[in-house]
């Protein structure tokens, strides 16, 4: 989807994914969350998990502050 879509953010990707995903009855989450950096600056990530697996969103989402998950977990 990231090349269909230049400069697609992870959040634009995630809702992309969910939505393709969801359209052909596959369960499945979009989840953000958010971890300080050691600058001290708060940075934001969205990913979709699908059965308990990420997805879309790359492999270091376990960093990450879960402040939002959006459907079914299975």
């Amino acid at each position: 989807m990231g090349r269909r879509i230049p400069l697609a953010s992870c959040l634009t990707q995630a809702l992309a994914a969910r939505y393709l995903l969801s359209r052909r009855g596959i369960s499945c989450q979009l989840c953000i969350g958010v971890i300080k950096s050691l600058d001290g600056k708060f940075q934001a990530h969205a990913w979709v998990d699908v059965a308990g697996r990420t997805v879309i969103g790359g492999p270091a989402t376990e960093r990450y502050a879960r402040l939002l998950a959006l459907g079914e977990a299975r």
